[in-house]
């Protein structure tokens, strides 16, 4: 029997050619310790998760689940303290505090609002996720000028994250959207 050949390596180390399944291929086997993590995650039913290795995929995994189940605290648990938050909307921020804001902005105007993964892929300590954020918009959405009504518009925006893990944590995480396709889906600009 013949084994299934490997495709070729990328022409250069940062080009990341991905199988059907989402892993990267094309590259030497990934250091294990970069892929593995370890970390001291809630996860959204409250279990602690203090010993046990999750790969960059694991963590975002856990943190679109505690977005969708609403649970701020969880989704905070699985980035690092000093975490880098890139949106097109507030441009980067570091830590905390702001990504909670940004978190507790979005789940008080869309209380439902909940990832849907159309696909994963992940490099190592990288993990790349395609999704539709979804939900209503019942709630108020804070802005620069004051509390913007809402308008009950249903939401299906599109969306690329970037997240790369280190020690057990996300400490990056780029999100991608289209800014005025969620302004005219809310309701809030004409199309």
């Amino acid at each position: 029997m013949s084994e299934k050949p490997r495709p070729a390596p990328p022409a250069n180390d940062d080009e990341a050619r991905f199988d059907d399944e989402g892993s990267a291929v094309g590259h030497p086997e990934p250091d294990e310790s970069k892929q593995k993590t370890k970390t001291g995650a809630v996860n959204p039913k409250g279990d602690e998760v203090s010993t046990a290795e999750l790969t960059a995929r694991e963590l975002a995994t856990r943190f679109y689940e505690a977005f969708d189940a609403g649970d701020i605290d969880a989704v905070l648990s699985v980035f690092s303290d000093d975490l880098e938050t890139t949106d097109p909307g507030m441009g980067t921020v570091n830590g905390h505090a702001p990504f909670r804001e940004y978190i507790e902005t979005l789940k008080r105007a869309v209380p439902d609002a909940r990832v849907v993964i159309d696909g994963m892929y992940d490099a190592g300590d990288v993990v790349v996720v395609e999704g539709r954020f979804a939900g209503k918009f019942t709630g108020p959405l804070t802005s620069p000028d004051g509390d913007i009504e809402p308008t009950g518009a249903s939401v299906d925006l599109r969306f690329a994250d970037v997240s790369r893990a280190r020690d057990g944590k996300i400490v990056s995480y780029h999100t991608y959207y289209d800014q005025l396709g969620l302004l005219t889906q809310l309701g809030v600009m004409e199309p």
